[in-house]
């Protein structure tokens, strides 16, 4: 079976590393890849799984059009047997497309909701989907909140299925010594809430020499005023790096003691986490969507917000001994292999796009 992956970047993201993780994994199935923009951060990775065209449209409402066009053509040359698209612009084009060509497609909800920060572009457009659904062969939300969410929003409840995310599996390499290292992998935007993150790091600061904080993601580098001035604010550009978007999140992971997600809202269930924790890098995490099953201690689930409770959590963590981080390490691979199994997923989902095709034969 052919699928058509469609998505509206290749940044680093959720639903990119998911396409990622079908790529490699699924051996039933042909995964090809569209893409609404040009090549990003992760299009290197992608590309060496598959093959990927890029659409190359702009960031306005009329590249609407362009890209129905060209993604319909795209779709006449391979003519896939499915069609899974991610994300509501990619949401909304293949919809559109599927009509126009009679192919089934399902889409992946990886949101909680949309707040008046977000773009409005994306709030129309979250109000628009939820009609659209009923279009779908099937909507699949990535967590229990994302499922909450789109019932809520009016998607098709009898279009509506559940498929947590998962991530490829790592073997637990094991470490002499950890870092003091903590990793924030998020993009830049109102939603991750780094000015509070921040907050939170120049408390530890002010009692811990040597942890030190590095964020990659989208727009998160020197170039970015915004952060470098609170940065400066805060005397932070010692204890902080700026790596912005990265391939190497692997290799990052690697060398990192605890991952940090410090969103406001709109999470689902990140797929970072989930790396995290298939390398047995434990997570600390605001209490957002389903970002809660990602803790194993309840001390590193906090408040979205909340700077102190925040800085409480990332002190109580710097200042573990080996034994005990080795123990939460355990439990965090654990916690993977046990609640999120690569194999569930993966199954899943070619459960979905086999029942899908055979229904629409």
């Amino acid at each position: 079976m052919k699928i058509l992956q469609v998505v509206n970047s290749l940044d680093t993201g959720g639903a990119q590393t998911l396409i990622e993780f079908l790529a490699s994994s699924d051996q039933r199935n042909q995964h090809l890849v569209a893409v609404l923009l040009g090549k990003d951060a992760m299009s290197e990775r992608v590309e060496a799984l598959t093959n990927v065209t890029y659409l190359n449209l702009t960031k306005n409402f009329l590249s609407f059009f362009l890209g129905s066009w060209r993604l319909f053509k795209l779709v006449q040359k391979e003519k896939p047997d499915l069609i899974h698209s991610h994300l509501l612009q990619s949401d909304i084009l293949s919809v559109l497309v599927s009509k126009l060509t009679g192919i089934v497609n399902v889409s992946t909800v990886h949101t909680t909701g949309f707040t008046s920060q977000d773009s409005m572009q994306s709030r129309l457009l979250s109000r628009v989907m939820p009609f659209l659904s009923k279009a779908q062969g099937i909507n699949v939300a990535c967590s229990k909140s994302a499922l909450k969410y789109m019932l809520k929003a009016g998607y098709s409840k009898e279009k509506t299925s559940i498929v947590l995310n998962s991530t490829f599996a790592v073997r637990l390499v094991e470490q002499k010594e950890h870092s003091d290292r903590f990793l924030c992998l998020s993009r830049f935007h109102p939603m991750k809430d780094h000015r509070n993150l921040l907050l939170a790091w120049k408390e530890l600061c002010s009692k811990n020499e040597t942890a030190h904080l590095v964020l990659a993601g989208s727009g998160v580098t020197e170039n970015n005023k915004e952060l470098c001035m609170l940065m400066d604010e805060l005397g932070l550009h010692s204890r902080v790096s700026l790596l912005g978007p990265r391939k190497d999140v692997q290799s990052l992971l690697s060398k990192t003691k605890f991952l940090v997600i410090s969103s406001r809202w709109g999470e689902a269930l990140p797929m970072a986490g989930l790396e995290a924790l298939a390398r047995g890098v434990p997570v600390i995490t605001t209490d957002v969507g389903d970002c809660k099953d990602l803790v194993v201690d309840p001390t590193f689930l906090v408040n979205p917000g909340d700077a102190s409770q925040l800085a409480i959590a990332l002190l109580t963590c710097a200042n573990m001994t080996q034994d005990e981080y080795e123990d939460y390490r355990g439990k965090s691979l654990s916690l993977f292999q046990t609640n999120f199994s690569p194999d569930h997923t993966l199954m899943s989902y070619q459960s979905i796009y086999q029942k899908l095709v055979a229904g629409h034969d």
